[in-house]
């Protein structure tokens, strides 16, 4: 009978221990992914974001031919934190960075580099969560940086939808759209 009762203390004690290894081992591997790859994540969403959102600015900028000249006008968007801005009625984010402006003419290109705002109109709900998941920011700073992995998955979210409009371009104090 003794045995046996000492045989269950062990059993227990050995299931027990084991299952706190396993929990250790798992949250520190949880530890080492948040803190070596989320960052490496974070910036890569980033980069896409900046991408898609330099090609729809860019779209929206007028080009073509004046005169036999051939114009060509393109924006390059680095982001770097997001504001909002007061406005009744509207789901308005302003989106902060510094942007590379090229206009080029017949094949000559003109680059400007200043400091933007993106303004852009989201979905009511995708406005709230971004709202509540992206505050704050410094402009010396990357998006990824001033708001991580999560967080910054709900602004990519947010201006994705194909009812998101963007309404304003300012680069410098030169309004492009």
């Amino acid at each position: 009978m003794e045995k046996t009762k000492e045989h269950k203390h062990r059993f227990l004690w050995g299931w027990v221990s084991g299952l706190v290894v396993n929990i250790l081992l798992i949250l520190a591997t949880a530890l080492i992914l948040l803190k070596v790859y989320e960052p490496n994540i974070a910036a890569k969403e980033e980069e896409i974001m900046e991408n898609y959102s330099s090609t729809i600015a860019s779209a929206k900028l007028p080009s073509g031919t004046v005169l036999g000249t051939k114009i060509v006008q393109k924006i390059v968007l680095d982001f770097k934190y997001v504001s909002y801005p007061e406005t009744e009625g509207k789901n308005y984010i302003d989106l902060h960075g510094n942007g590379t402006y090229t206009v080029t003419t017949n094949g000559i290109p003109l680059e400007t580099k200043d400091t933007f705002v993106l303004q852009a109109n989201l979905l009511k709900d995708d406005y709230t969560s971004v709202y509540s998941h992206c505050q704050g920011g410094k402009e010396d700073k990357e998006l990824a940086t001033n708001y991580g992995l999560v967080n910054l998955s709900f602004l990519i979210i947010g201006l994705s939808k194909e009812e998101v409009e963007y309404t304003s371009l300012t680069l410098g104090t030169k309004a492009l759209f």
